[in-house]
Protein backbone atom coordinates (compact mmCIF):
# COMPACT_ATOMS: atom_id res chain seq x y z
CA UNK A 1 0.00 0.00 0.00
CA UNK A 2 1.22 3.67 -0.84
CA UNK A 3 2.33 5.86 2.18
CA UNK A 4 -0.26 8.66 0.75
CA UNK A 5 -4.00 7.93 0.26
CA UNK A 6 -6.77 9.84 0.72
CA UNK A 7 -7.63 10.13 5.10
CA UNK A 8 -11.58 10.35 5.02
CA UNK A 9 -11.16 9.60 8.68
CA UNK A 10 -11.27 12.69 11.14
CA UNK A 11 -7.92 12.23 13.21
CA UNK A 12 -8.75 14.10 16.88
CA UNK A 13 -5.89 16.01 17.87
CA UNK A 14 -3.45 14.39 19.98
CA UNK A 15 -3.09 16.07 23.48
CA UNK A 16 0.59 16.91 24.62
CA UNK A 17 1.37 15.38 27.56
CA UNK A 18 1.20 16.99 30.71
CA UNK A 19 4.39 18.59 32.68
CA UNK A 20 4.06 16.03 35.75
CA UNK A 21 4.50 13.31 32.65
CA UNK A 22 1.34 11.98 32.17
CA UNK A 23 0.88 9.60 29.11
CA UNK A 24 -0.85 11.69 26.59
CA UNK A 25 -4.60 10.40 25.29
CA UNK A 26 -4.04 7.98 22.63
CA UNK A 27 -5.87 9.85 19.42
CA UNK A 28 -7.80 6.84 18.96
CA UNK A 29 -9.96 7.13 22.10
CA UNK A 30 -11.65 10.59 20.96
CA UNK A 31 -13.04 8.52 17.84
CA UNK A 32 -16.95 7.92 17.50
CA UNK A 33 -17.60 3.95 17.91
CA UNK A 34 -17.56 2.07 14.61
CA UNK A 35 -19.91 0.87 13.18
CA UNK A 36 -20.63 -2.60 13.99
CA UNK A 37 -19.93 -5.40 11.44
CA UNK A 38 -22.67 -6.90 9.60
CA UNK A 39 -20.51 -9.55 8.20
CA UNK A 40 -19.68 -11.01 11.76
CA UNK A 41 -19.67 -10.21 14.92
CA UNK A 42 -16.13 -10.81 17.09
CA UNK A 43 -18.09 -11.83 19.95
CA UNK A 44 -20.00 -14.50 18.34
CA UNK A 45 -17.77 -17.97 17.21
CA UNK A 46 -18.21 -19.06 14.02
CA UNK A 47 -20.50 -22.33 14.21
CA UNK A 48 -19.22 -25.36 14.01
CA UNK A 49 -19.78 -27.98 10.61
CA UNK A 50 -23.16 -29.06 10.75
CA UNK A 51 -23.39 -32.99 11.59
CA UNK A 52 -23.88 -34.02 7.66
CA UNK A 53 -20.82 -32.34 6.71
CA UNK A 54 -18.84 -34.01 9.40
CA UNK A 55 -20.03 -37.34 8.22
CA UNK A 56 -19.38 -36.35 4.47
CA UNK A 57 -15.81 -35.82 5.81
CA UNK A 58 -15.23 -38.47 7.42
CA UNK A 59 -16.49 -40.61 4.81
CA UNK A 60 -13.99 -39.21 2.12
CA UNK A 61 -11.31 -39.42 4.86
CA UNK A 62 -12.15 -43.42 5.47
CA UNK A 63 -12.54 -43.80 1.26
CA UNK A 64 -9.02 -42.50 1.50
CA UNK A 65 -7.79 -44.77 4.39
CA UNK A 66 -8.83 -47.85 2.64
CA UNK A 67 -7.74 -47.25 -0.61
CA UNK A 68 -3.98 -46.32 0.85
CA UNK A 69 -4.12 -49.59 2.93
CA UNK A 70 -4.32 -48.14 6.67
CA UNK A 71 -6.52 -49.36 8.78
CA UNK A 72 -7.24 -46.34 11.24
CA UNK A 73 -5.80 -42.78 11.42
CA UNK A 74 -4.41 -41.20 14.69
CA UNK A 75 -5.32 -37.31 14.05
CA UNK A 76 -3.95 -34.92 17.36
CA UNK A 77 -3.12 -31.55 14.91
CA UNK A 78 -5.80 -28.78 15.53
CA UNK A 79 -6.79 -27.58 11.90
CA UNK A 80 -7.48 -31.28 11.39
CA UNK A 81 -8.91 -31.55 14.08
CA UNK A 82 -11.72 -28.87 13.29
CA UNK A 83 -11.85 -30.34 10.15
CA UNK A 84 -13.03 -34.34 10.81
CA UNK A 85 -14.44 -33.15 14.26
CA UNK A 86 -15.63 -29.53 14.74
CA UNK A 87 -13.50 -28.83 17.59
CA UNK A 88 -9.92 -27.59 18.16
CA UNK A 89 -9.36 -28.76 21.61
CA UNK A 90 -6.43 -30.74 22.84
CA UNK A 91 -7.97 -34.25 21.61
CA UNK A 92 -6.84 -37.35 19.65
CA UNK A 93 -9.05 -38.05 16.84
CA UNK A 94 -9.29 -41.93 15.93
CA UNK A 95 -10.70 -42.71 12.36
CA UNK A 96 -11.13 -46.32 11.47
CA UNK A 97 -11.30 -46.96 7.85
CA UNK A 98 -14.41 -48.41 8.86
CA UNK A 99 -16.96 -47.49 11.40
CA UNK A 100 -17.43 -44.90 14.38
CA UNK A 101 -14.42 -42.28 14.55
CA UNK A 102 -13.78 -42.02 18.74
CA UNK A 103 -13.10 -38.43 19.73
CA UNK A 104 -10.73 -38.79 22.85
CA UNK A 105 -10.83 -35.23 24.72
CA UNK A 106 -8.25 -34.18 27.27
CA UNK A 107 -9.72 -30.96 28.68
CA UNK A 108 -13.42 -29.48 28.53
CA UNK A 109 -15.38 -32.42 27.83
CA UNK A 110 -18.91 -30.97 27.48
CA UNK A 111 -17.52 -28.43 25.73
CA UNK A 112 -16.26 -30.62 22.70
CA UNK A 113 -19.47 -32.66 22.94
CA UNK A 114 -21.52 -29.14 22.35
CA UNK A 115 -18.89 -28.43 19.03
CA UNK A 116 -18.57 -31.87 17.75
CA UNK A 117 -21.22 -33.73 15.78
CA UNK A 118 -19.72 -36.92 15.92
CA UNK A 119 -21.26 -40.04 18.16
CA UNK A 120 -18.66 -40.66 20.36
CA UNK A 121 -16.85 -38.37 22.00
CA UNK A 122 -15.03 -39.12 25.46
CA UNK A 123 -12.76 -38.23 27.99
CA UNK A 124 -8.95 -38.37 27.85
CA UNK A 125 -6.73 -38.37 30.51
CA UNK A 126 -3.42 -40.19 30.01
CA UNK A 127 -1.48 -41.01 26.67
CA UNK A 128 -1.07 -44.77 28.44
CA UNK A 129 -4.85 -44.99 27.82
CA UNK A 130 -4.70 -45.44 23.82
CA UNK A 131 -4.16 -48.72 23.36
CA UNK A 132 -7.45 -49.35 24.98
CA UNK A 133 -8.91 -46.74 22.98
CA UNK A 134 -7.60 -48.01 19.87
CA UNK A 135 -9.51 -51.68 20.77
CA UNK A 136 -12.50 -49.68 22.03
CA UNK A 137 -13.05 -48.73 18.05
CA UNK A 138 -12.44 -52.29 17.26
CA UNK A 139 -9.16 -51.73 15.76
CA UNK A 140 -6.33 -55.15 16.03
CA UNK A 141 -3.46 -54.58 17.99
CA UNK A 142 -1.49 -54.73 14.96
CA UNK A 143 -2.51 -52.29 12.04
CA UNK A 144 -1.39 -49.66 9.97
CA UNK A 145 -1.47 -46.44 11.71
CA UNK A 146 -1.98 -42.91 9.72
CA UNK A 147 -0.21 -40.13 11.39
CA UNK A 148 0.38 -36.34 10.25
CA UNK A 149 3.71 -36.84 9.42
CA UNK A 150 4.28 -33.22 7.65
CA UNK A 151 3.27 -31.49 10.64
CA UNK A 152 4.10 -33.81 13.54
CA UNK A 153 7.23 -33.66 15.86
CA UNK A 154 9.72 -36.65 15.89
CA UNK A 155 9.42 -36.97 19.78
CA UNK A 156 5.45 -37.22 19.45
CA UNK A 157 6.14 -39.94 16.83
CA UNK A 158 8.20 -41.55 18.67
CA UNK A 159 6.27 -41.82 21.74
CA UNK A 160 3.52 -43.18 19.84
CA UNK A 161 5.70 -45.68 17.95
CA UNK A 162 6.77 -46.88 21.74
CA UNK A 163 2.70 -46.53 23.21
CA UNK A 164 1.95 -49.16 19.86
CA UNK A 165 4.61 -51.34 19.15
CA UNK A 166 2.40 -53.29 16.86
CA UNK A 167 0.93 -50.09 14.89
CA UNK A 168 3.06 -49.61 11.77
CA UNK A 169 3.07 -45.97 10.91
CA UNK A 170 2.21 -44.58 7.97
CA UNK A 171 1.11 -41.27 6.21
CA UNK A 172 -2.65 -40.21 6.35
CA UNK A 173 -1.97 -36.68 4.75
CA UNK A 174 -2.68 -38.19 0.83
CA UNK A 175 -6.04 -39.67 2.41
CA UNK A 176 -6.76 -36.36 4.10
CA UNK A 177 -5.62 -34.04 1.24
CA UNK A 178 -7.50 -36.24 -1.12
CA UNK A 179 -10.88 -35.75 1.34
CA UNK A 180 -10.14 -31.81 1.10
CA UNK A 181 -9.75 -30.95 -2.31
CA UNK A 182 -13.17 -31.76 -2.98
CA UNK A 183 -15.58 -28.91 -1.19
CA UNK A 184 -19.21 -28.88 0.28
CA UNK A 185 -21.78 -26.71 -1.18
CA UNK A 186 -21.30 -25.71 3.14
CA UNK A 187 -17.47 -25.13 2.77
CA UNK A 188 -17.71 -22.44 -0.59
CA UNK A 189 -20.35 -20.71 1.63
CA UNK A 190 -17.54 -20.32 4.08
CA UNK A 191 -14.56 -19.22 1.35
CA UNK A 192 -17.40 -16.21 0.23
CA UNK A 193 -17.73 -15.28 3.83
CA UNK A 194 -14.19 -15.13 4.11
CA UNK A 195 -13.82 -13.10 0.84
CA UNK A 196 -16.33 -11.07 1.40
CA UNK A 197 -14.63 -10.23 4.99
CA UNK A 198 -11.29 -9.28 3.11
CA UNK A 199 -12.63 -7.53 0.69
CA UNK A 200 -14.65 -5.30 3.65
CA UNK A 201 -11.37 -4.54 4.99
CA UNK A 202 -10.36 -3.53 1.47
CA UNK A 203 -12.90 -0.88 0.94
CA UNK A 204 -12.08 0.47 4.68
CA UNK A 205 -8.67 0.93 4.08
CA UNK A 206 -8.71 3.80 1.66
CA UNK A 207 -9.99 5.82 4.84
CA UNK A 208 -7.32 5.09 6.93
CA UNK A 209 -4.35 6.12 4.56
CA UNK A 210 -3.39 9.96 4.87
CA UNK A 211 0.58 11.49 4.14
CA UNK A 212 2.52 11.18 7.16
CA UNK A 213 0.72 8.59 8.65
CA UNK A 214 2.76 5.65 10.23
CA UNK A 215 2.21 2.12 8.43
CA UNK A 216 2.00 0.76 12.38
CA UNK A 217 -0.85 3.12 13.03
CA UNK A 218 -2.75 2.31 9.71
CA UNK A 219 -1.90 -1.51 9.91
CA UNK A 220 -3.00 -1.19 14.12
CA UNK A 221 -6.68 0.74 12.83
CA UNK A 222 -6.84 -1.47 9.87
CA UNK A 223 -6.48 -5.03 12.10
CA UNK A 224 -9.03 -3.53 14.68
CA UNK A 225 -11.67 -3.31 11.93
CA UNK A 226 -10.67 -6.72 10.91
CA UNK A 227 -11.12 -8.12 14.77
CA UNK A 228 -14.56 -6.50 14.39
CA UNK A 229 -15.34 -8.44 11.38
CA UNK A 230 -14.24 -12.06 13.09
CA UNK A 231 -10.94 -12.35 12.28
CA UNK A 232 -9.08 -14.42 14.95
CA UNK A 233 -5.52 -12.45 14.73
CA UNK A 234 -3.69 -14.88 12.76
CA UNK A 235 -3.34 -17.22 9.63
CA UNK A 236 -1.82 -20.64 9.77
CA UNK A 237 -0.26 -22.12 6.97
CA UNK A 238 0.97 -25.85 6.88
CA UNK A 239 3.74 -26.75 8.39
CA UNK A 240 6.10 -25.80 11.17
CA UNK A 241 6.60 -22.27 12.99
CA UNK A 242 3.75 -21.02 10.26
CA UNK A 243 1.66 -18.51 11.13
CA UNK A 244 1.23 -14.86 10.67
CA UNK A 245 -0.45 -11.78 11.18
CA UNK A 246 -3.54 -11.08 9.20
CA UNK A 247 -1.60 -8.82 7.30
CA UNK A 248 1.05 -6.03 6.68
CA UNK A 249 1.05 -2.41 5.61
CA UNK A 250 3.40 -1.13 3.41
CA UNK A 251 4.65 2.32 2.29
CA UNK A 252 6.82 3.98 0.64
CA UNK A 253 10.04 1.70 -0.74
CA UNK A 254 9.14 -0.63 1.82
CA UNK A 255 6.53 -1.71 -0.41
CA UNK A 256 8.46 -4.23 -2.47
CA UNK A 257 9.17 -6.56 0.48
CA UNK A 258 9.59 -10.00 -0.53
CA UNK A 259 8.41 -12.69 2.04
CA UNK A 260 11.34 -15.03 2.58
CA UNK A 261 9.54 -18.39 3.35
CA UNK A 262 7.17 -18.18 0.27
CA UNK A 263 9.08 -16.00 -2.10
CA UNK A 264 5.69 -13.88 -2.63
CA UNK A 265 4.56 -10.02 -1.42
CA UNK A 266 3.17 -9.97 1.91
CA UNK A 267 -0.84 -10.43 1.85
CA UNK A 268 -3.86 -9.44 3.40
CA UNK A 269 -5.21 -12.49 4.47
CA UNK A 270 -9.04 -13.91 6.19
CA UNK A 271 -10.18 -16.98 7.95
CA UNK A 272 -13.45 -18.60 7.81
CA UNK A 273 -13.42 -21.76 10.48
CA UNK A 274 -10.63 -23.61 8.16
CA UNK A 275 -11.19 -21.67 5.28
CA UNK A 276 -8.91 -18.70 4.28
CA UNK A 277 -8.83 -15.91 1.53
CA UNK A 278 -5.87 -13.74 0.60
CA UNK A 279 -5.62 -10.47 -0.94
CA UNK A 280 -3.25 -7.84 -1.81
CA UNK A 281 -3.56 -4.36 -3.24
CA UNK A 282 -1.92 -1.46 -3.66
CA UNK A 283 -4.20 2.11 -2.82
CA UNK A 284 -2.48 5.33 -3.93
CA UNK A 285 -3.94 8.90 -2.95
CA UNK A 286 -3.91 10.29 -5.92
CA UNK A 287 -3.01 9.67 -9.77
CA UNK A 288 0.25 11.27 -9.36
CA UNK A 289 1.05 9.01 -6.34
CA UNK A 290 0.10 5.93 -8.57
CA UNK A 291 2.30 7.17 -11.59
CA UNK A 292 5.16 7.60 -9.02
CA UNK A 293 4.66 4.22 -7.10
CA UNK A 294 4.27 2.46 -10.16
CA UNK A 295 7.50 3.78 -11.68
CA UNK A 296 9.48 2.80 -8.52
CA UNK A 297 8.16 -0.34 -8.69
CA UNK A 298 9.48 -0.79 -11.64
CA UNK A 299 12.90 0.31 -10.75
CA UNK A 300 13.15 -2.15 -7.52
CA UNK A 301 11.64 -5.35 -8.61
CA UNK A 302 13.10 -7.60 -10.81
CA UNK A 303 11.65 -10.77 -10.88
CA UNK A 304 8.31 -11.32 -9.33
CA UNK A 305 6.42 -14.51 -9.81
CA UNK A 306 3.83 -14.88 -12.28
CA UNK A 307 1.17 -15.44 -9.18
CA UNK A 308 2.93 -12.74 -7.17
CA UNK A 309 0.48 -9.80 -7.48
Amino acid sequence: MARAACATWPLAPRKAARPNGTRRVCHLAARPEPRRPSLWSASVLPPPPPAEEIARRIAAFQAGLQRDGLDAALIVQSADLVYLSGTAQNAHLIVPAEGEPLLLVRRDLERARAESALAQVEPFTSLRALPAALAQTGLPERLRLGLELDVMPASSYLRYCGLLPGAEPADCMPALWSARSRKSAWELERIRLACEQTKAAMEYAPQLLAPGRLEVDILSELGHHMRLHGHEGTIRFRGLNSEFLYGQVLAGESVVVVDDRRDHPRRLGRRHSPERAGHLRQVPLTQRHLDLGQARVRDLVVDVPDDGF
